[in-house]
């Protein structure tokens, strides 16, 4: 059976699944940015489709945003089409 892929990209922001002001490093961003990733396409798509390695096109997009305490945390999001066989 071929690879179906979704028509659309799902994108999700990791402040989704942790808000707080802290200072965060860049690895768990992105760790945050994939879980809230899984959520959201969940949420649009069975889970059948929501395996991240077999989505296409994955990128993250970091910056460093304030914190609103001083500081500054790391933010991604994820974006990826997710596929499923």
């Amino acid at each position: 059976m071929a690879k179906e892929c979704a028509k659309k990209p799902v994108r999700a922001n990791g402040n989704t699944i942790n808000a707080v002001a802290v200072q965060v490093p860049p690895q768990t961003a992105r760790k945050w940015a994939k879980q809230a990733w899984d959520k959201r396409c969940v949420q649009l798509y069975s889970g059948v489709w929501c395996n991240p390695a077999m989505s296409i096109g994955q990128r993250f997009i970091c910056n460093k945003a304030p914190n609103g305490i001083g500081g500054y945390k790391h933010v991604c999001e994820f974006e990826a089409t997710p596929c499923r066989n």
